[in-house]
């Protein structure tokens, strides 16, 4: 066997992508190889005496549906089924007399028109009676039968072409349940974000693009969440980050800018809701969003500039350090400085009578409405 034959197949191989990949370049570089001018996939359901040709070159196209037809009648897969499943290749040579092949309703009907006097069939995958798939390279008589270099080039390419068949469609499997796994997720109502494990968005469902669009949160350029306010933003991330199996799913409650609870995000890793089967292995963390009850409390800030004369700016702080939020926090919360959120609270500090702002936080927790 030439290597130089070989390894330029090889390297064609291997380049292909791993989903959706366009054999018909590569079937072609391979009948080259082989002096064949008609290559295809082919499965086979035994069971049920049922074939059909998946992808082929060389193939006039108006022979594959009379293909499907007579597969049951093909006289080499007849006579050479058994040897192709026990040793993975078999060639036409030996296996019936020209007398009997040209006698044949198969070749007279299918192989004669699509001008193959010789065949070799490289074994792909054998899943039962029910599935085999196959590898078929096909020439003119005038080529002869193929030769042992030939049969050897054949053999040493096999194990590579089992192997990128069966991950090509493996990864055509996993491609079509991510889109039915994705489709039920746009049946929730919940909104649903999946993270990998830099925390960039892969998928957001169809009700969490909506609470997008209310400003629930945001995808940056780079594809990173981002929360409503740069403190939140930072817990969601370490959490991120430091995500294992070990660890516990987490809620946090969203206010947005103006530090009105909006909503709540509920974070938790793959590993501690589902395996890895169900097709999304790049997944570290699924985000659940869900809006701010209708029944919930409204913001207080109206009332407290009402019974203290606070101006909008103070109202805001009040609102921030309820919600259990620092005086940096607050300054984030509001887009303003550290130095202008002390000179506010002082502010509120002298309209409300209070000394400290625990004794703050604690009076404007009571004195809600």
């Amino acid at each position: 066997m030439d290597r130089r034959v070989l390894v330029p197949l090889l390297d064609a191989l291997y380049a292909m992508p791993q989903v959706d990949a366009d054999w018909s370049p590569f079937l072609g570089l391979l009948g080259d190889a082989f002096r064949a001018h008609a290559v295809a996939f082919q499965t086979h359901d035994v069971l049920h005496q049922h074939g059909q040709i998946d992808t082929c070159v060389g193939m006039p196209t108006d022979l594959l549906p009379r293909y499907r037809e007579l597969s049951n009648e093909h006289p080499w897969y007849i006579r050479g089924g058994e040897r192709l499943y026990r040793e993975g290749m078999a060639d036409d040579e030996g296996l019936l007399t020209p007398a009997e092949l040209y006698d044949s309703r198969f070749y007279g009907e299918l192989m004669e028109p699509a001008h193959v006097a010789h065949g070799m069939a490289l074994c792909l995958h054998n899943e039962g009676p029910d599935r085999i798939a196959h590898l078929t390279i096909n020439r003119e008589g005038r080529e002869g039968y193929y030769n042992d270099d030939e049969r050897a080039l054949g053999r040493a390419l096999l194990p590579h072409l089992r192997g990128a068949y069966l991950l090509q469609q493996r990864m055509g499997w996993l491609e079509a349940d991510v889109r039915t796994f994705r489709s039920a997720l746009d049946r929730l109502d919940e909104g649903v974000v999946l993270l990998d494990r830099q925390g960039r968005v892969r998928h957001c469902n169809t009700s969490a693009e909506g609470m997008a669009a209310e400003g629930l949160f945001t995808r940056q350029p780079d594809g990173a969440l981002r929360l409503p306010t740069l403190q939140q933003t930072l817990v969601m991330r370490h959490y991120i980050f430091a995500c294992s199996p070990a660890l516990e799913p987490v809620s946090m409650r969203i206010v947005d800018a103006r530090g009105r609870w909006v909503g709540v995000a509920k974070l938790c890793p793959v590993e501690r809701m589902v395996s890895l089967s169900w097709s999304e292995a790049d997944t570290g963390v699924v985000v659940f969003f869900s809006r701010a009850s209708q029944d919930q409390p409204l913001p207080h800030r109206d009332h407290w500039r009402s019974l203290w004369k606070l101006t909008r700016a103070e109202a805001d702080l009040a609102q921030c350090l309820a919600n259990g939020q620092t005086l940096a926090q607050a300054a984030d919360v509001c887009g303003v400085s550290k130095n202008t959120v002390r000179t506010q609270l002082r502010g509120v500090l002298a309209k409300t009578g209070v000394g400290r702002q625990a004794e703050l936080v604690r009076l404007l927790v009571l004195s809600r409405p």
